[in-house]
């Protein structure tokens, strides 16, 4: 960041800066500056300071919500299947103790957790999203291995009664997830799942299409957040995921408000 502050012009105008003789900050600085916004956690509430901005200029429609979660991937522990163990049980093996070198090394929120046949370890991006202007309406924030439906219970709370609410067949699968969704008395547009010995009628097929059509616009979500941060991030322990996860989401919609300005 503190090169591309002294290489590049759209990054020196931005900061308000006149030309490369300017004070810029450093490497160091930047990082400072990170840490305070982590420590005051600044991020959840800026995101939604700047949603309520979007919202009193007109810049979200309220004719539905669209869930769903990414997986967030963290460097890989090299932990043996002991240390492992203990990990999952919440305990932290006496070796990481007795060397705090090796402690701030090693993240013990992180989980393994299985898509298709391929394992990822890290954490979850779970987000509600507006199906027209795409702005990210709420989030939240697991480890890897926390089922969407179960994390979806979170992103349910600012729904308003009577809500279209458009999501995969995972969702459906979670019964507390369902009882939410209609205790808050929200429209159900969750896909169906066939299974081997019981598959889906041919209505079921159809509407699972007509949802497709809406559900589908949140892989664009995630295929742009990709793009700009890529698909791992380099944090140590659920704090900074947290932060770290919160902060993209925060500049996904900052670039989404610029679309729509621009």
């Amino acid at each position: 960041m503190e090169f591309l502050l002294k290489d590049r012009l759209s990054f020196m105008r931005f900061l308000g800066m006149k030309n490369e003789r300017s004070v810029f900050p450093d490497a160091k600085t930047i990082w400072l500056f990170k840490e305070k916004l982590k420590e005051a956690d600044l991020i959840p509430k800026i995101f939604y300071w700047f949603n309520k901005y979007l919202k009193k200029n007109g810049f979200t429609v309220s004719e539905g919500t669209i869930l769903d979660a990414t997986i967030i991937e963290v460097p890989k522990q090299r932990n043996t299947k002991e240390e492992n163990a203990q990990v999952k049980q919440g305990e932290i093996p006496l070796e990481w103790e007795t060397d705090p070198n090796k402690m701030y090394q090693k993240d013990t929120d992180a989980r393994w957790t299985k898509k298709g046949n391929q394992s990822y370890y890290g954490y979850k991006n779970h987000i509600a999203i507006d199906p027209k202007s795409k702005l990210i309406r709420d989030y939240h924030v697991t480890s890897a291995n926390v089922y969407d439906g179960i994390a979806g219970i979170e992103l349910l709370k600012n729904r308003k009664e009577g809500t279209k609410l458009y999501a995969d067949s995972a969702y459906r699968n979670c019964d507390a997830f369902m009882k939410k969704l209609k205790k808050k008395n929200l429209v159900d547009k969750i896909c169906f799942k066939g299974y081997r010995n019981k598959p889906l009628k041919e209505k079921y097929k159809k509407l699972n299409t007509k949802i497709a059509r809406i559900r589908g616009r949140i892989e664009h979500v995630f295929g742009d957040m990709k793009s700009f941060s890529g698909k791992m991030i380099r944090t140590i322990g659920m704090e900074r995921a947290k932060f770290q996860i919160g902060f993209i989401n925060l500049v996904f919609n900052f670039r989404r408000f610029a679309f729509y300005q621009s």
